[in-house]
C-alpha cells in the first residue's frame, strides 16, 4: 500500500501555477490536491508561472495556499522545457555517400554520361 503524505498548514511545496478553466484566479496542485489562492493575497501571479507555497488551510478535497517566493517566470518555464525537449531529441546522423570502386560503368550510367 502507499503511505499517503498528510498534508498540515505551514507545509511549503513548489509548485507551478496553472489557468484556471472557470476564470478568476490561476490553481495548482500540491500533492494531486487542486489549491487555490489566499483571499488574503492580491498581488497577480501569471499561469505557467513555479512558486513556493505555504499551506494555510486544508479543506476536504482542496487547499488554500499563500504564495512566498517566485521561482520562475512562465517564460523562463517555457525555455527550460525546450532546452530538456531538445536534449532528448536523437541525434541526426549524415549520411555518407558510398563512393563507387569499380572499374567500368554499368549500363544505365553510360547512358547518363
Amino acid at each position: 500500500m502507499k503511505d499517503k503524505k498528510v498534508i498540515v498548514p505551514g507545509d511549503e511545496f513548489t509548485v507551478d501555477f496553472i489557468k484556471n478553466e472557470k476564470g478568476g484566479r490561476p490553481i495548482c496542485r500540491v500533492e494531486g490536491i487542486v489549491s487555490f489562492l489566499n483571499d488574503n493575497h492580491r498581488s497577480f501571479i501569471a499561469p505557467g508561472s513555479s512558486w513556493i507555497v505555504r499551506v494555510d488551510l486544508v479543506k476536504d478535497k482542496t487547499l488554500v495556499v499563500t504564495p512566498l517566493v517566485k521561482v520562475a517566470t512562465p517564460k523562463e518555464n517555457a525555455i527550460t522545457l525546450k532546452e530538456k525537449i531538445e536534449s532528448l531529441k536523437p541525434e541526426k546522423k549524415e549520411r555518407v555517400k558510398e563512393h563507387r570502386t569499380f572499374q567500368y560503368y554499368s549500363k544505365q550510367e553510360l547512358k547518363t554520361l
